[in-house]
């Protein structure tokens, strides 16, 4: 079989490696060029591009539309859309928390490094890293507890999944400010006292008027 091969693309050789694996070259004029195995697709290309002393033209890597890398945030994003739990969801539900997991896997790790969180292993995150990532939404405090459970969600997939053994978000507590009475200023509250002393119903009930 060498031989035929031999025969049909002068240059051609094999031989074995130090693990014992069969490896294919091509030699000429002191050059040696290797080879898929003539079994191997793209083997009469990359002969002719040695032959010719250029470099092999390597296929363009296409992106498949919601393509993820195994172990992401993006794989664990197709799993959960795939659970029974999100499918039994009404239709305003998942929008809105489809909404928010997305908005999570567009941003950036780095503000200046294009790497997403969809692209990022779960097992990769720490809990300093959600702290932060929720720092950056100090001013929108609502914003950042949805954001939270967004990431939750993920996470919940990757736990079920055994791509962790630990919730890194387990530890993270977010609760938006609070936004009912402040406390009375001290010079407020002796004006108070002073209207309405001890036994009238104002002191008595809570009320705070005068």
């Amino acid at each position: 079989m060498e031989q035929r091969l031999k025969d049909e693309y002068p240059g051609v050789s094999s031989y074995k490696d130090r693990h014992g694996k069969t490896r294919w070259r091509y030699r000429a004029n002191g050059r040696l060029v290797p080879l898929p195995a003539p079994n191997e697709r793209g083997f009469k290309e990359a002969y002719r591009a040695a032959v010719e002393g250029r470099k092999t033209r390597k296929a363009p890597v296409v992106t498949m539309p919601g393509a993820a890398l195994p172990g992401t945030f993006g794989a664990a994003e197709r799993r959960l859309k795939a659970s029974v739990k999100w499918l039994a969801l009404d239709d305003s539900t998942r929008f809105k928390n489809s909404r928010l997991v997305e908005e999570f896997l567009a941003l950036r790790v780095v503000p200046d490094h294009p790497l997403t969180w969809r692209d990022v292993p779960v097992k990769n995150l720490r809990r300093v890293h959600v702290e932060e990532l929720l720092g950056h939404f100090i001013a929108t405090p609502h914003k950042a507890k949805h954001l939270l459970v967004a990431i939750r969600k993920l996470v919940y997939v990757a736990v079920r999944l055994d791509w962790i053994e630990i919730d890194p978000t387990a530890a993270v507590e977010w609760r938006p400010a609070y936004t009912g009475w402040k406390a009375w200023p001290h010079e407020a509250m002796q004006k108070f006292e002073q209207r309405w002393p001890l036994g009238t119903a104002a002191r008595t009930t809570g009320w705070r008027s005068g």
